[in-house]
């Protein structure tokens, strides 16, 4: 016993553990069994194993916390700033996640996640036991569903970030043999947007049944298997808002902006509902014309709002819901008599664009540059007075350096609000 009191002593020396702390990675390493023989696993050997579970967790060690995996770091333009690193982690931005699950020779682990807002990150990383199994992976999507124990669901999607060549971008968490870094894996990104309650305290259940091909290039492709992981949320539940109440302008018609709120990872503004159903704002395309190969948003000769399929707005936002269907079968079959344009001819033309106004959201920093996210995700959500646009982003937003927010052509200054 003394002799593994002076392992624990001497390889914990600086990571200032309590005794207690001490003591319960002794229990947790003194009788564990091995999977492969059946045998006791010396205590010795144990330790690293119960100190690397610890750590894991994120609890500080060296006075340090547990930075961000490199590649989620990197895709977040965080990989050289440890200090935000250790910023965004000790305020729940993202956190490192014990969750992992094994079938038919193939791991899925949580690498970390990141979340604020409403707004959760997930991301995976898929490895194969062997060269087979890694090849049955190539041309897959986990089939997966997530769930929560409060909040529930809005919107969610998934995309693979790199495969099995050999070149990918390799994690801080790769695995080492013999000074050789372990086999290749992909790494799989989760995003979910939460429609009510708080991701912070939360618990997340992914269930990924079967790896299924991509509907395009391997539609047939099925490898089997079951994985459930479940782990509780960590977030960043600091924000910044601005109460507007005042109005501008869009593409020449009225925007009735009440508030916009700002996150680490995330944008909402919330607009007036009544004014927004007057003009058929939230159903409306802008056609634009404009001069070839200038900017569209806001440099353009003319800009006009229509609906759907190009039937002129005024029309379209009259119609029922029953109307709308029967007038878009109408276009699809070639039948329909009215007035519209169609999308294919129209941008033909290089000179012509069509824009959805809540698409081109754009956020200008303090310094004038502008903030470019790897990738973004939205949606509009609604209240009883508001329509509410959700734009989440992957890529760290410094909050206190946002100067002001585009919306297609129109900008709106934060120091134009009241800030909350």
């Amino acid at each position: 016993m003394n002799e593994v009191k002076r392992a624990i002593d001497s390889g914990m020396r600086e990571i200032k553990f309590t005794k207690a702390m001490q003591q319960r990675v002794l229990e947790k390493g003194r009788y564990r069994k091995s999977r492969k023989n059946n045998r006791y696993i010396s205590v010795k050997r144990m330790v690293p194993a119960a100190v690397c579970f610890i750590l894991c967790l994120g609890i500080i060690a060296a006075g340090k916390v547990k930075l961000w995996d490199k590649y989620v770091a990197q895709q977040y333009n965080l990989a050289d700033n440890e200090p935000v690193q250790e910023k965004t982690i000790a305020d729940g931005l993202a956190a490192p996640v014990l969750a992992a699950a094994k079938d038919n020779g193939i791991t899925v682990q949580v690498l970390q996640s990141v979340a604020s807002g409403s707004h959760l990150q997930i991301y995976l990383k898929i490895q194969a036991e062997n060269e087979e199994i890694a090849d049955g992976l190539v041309d897959v999507n986990p089939d997966f569903e997530i769930s929560y124990d409060r909040c529930q669901e809005f919107s969610g999607g998934g995309s693979m970030e790199n495969y099995y060549t050999g070149e990918g971008m390799k994690t801080a968490f790769v695995e080492e043999r013999d000074g050789q870094e372990g086999p290749d894996y992909e790494i799989y990104s989760i995003y979910s947007t939460v429609g009510n309650g708080e991701l912070e305290g939360d618990t997340v259940h992914l269930k990924i049944h079967n790896f299924v091909g991509n509907s395009q290039t391997s539609p047939d492709k099925v490898v089997e298997g079951d994985w459930e992981l479940s782990f509780k949320v960590s977030a960043d539940t600091t924000e910044k808002a601005y109460v507007f109440d005042k109005e501008y302008s869009i593409y020449g018609k009225t925007l009735k902006l009440h508030e916009i709120k700002i996150t680490p990872t995330g944008i909402s503004i919330s607009i007036d509902k009544a004014s927004a159903d007057g003009q058929g704002l939230m159903d409306g395309q802008v056609y634009l014309v404009s001069h070839a190969g200038e900017d569209f948003l806001t440099n353009y000769e003319s800009a006009e709002w229509r609906g759907d399929w190009g039937v002129p707005l005024a029309v379209a936002k009259a119609w029922t819901p029953q109307e709308k269907e029967a007038a878009y079968e109408q276009i699809e079959n070639g039948t329909y008599q009215g007035e519209y344009i169609d999308f294919w001819e129209w941008t033909k033309d290089k000179t012509h664009q069509i824009v959805g106004p809540w698409d081109n959201i754009q956020i200008k920093l303090d310094d004038g540059t502008q903030f470019r996210p790897a990738n973004s995700s939205g949606l509009i959500s609604e209240t009883d007075d508001c329509y509410v646009i959700n734009e989440n982003y992957i890529g760290y937003l410094e909050m206190n350096q946002v100067r002001e927010v585009q919306i297609g052509d129109c900008i709106i200054p934060l120091s134009e609000g009241a800030e909350k």
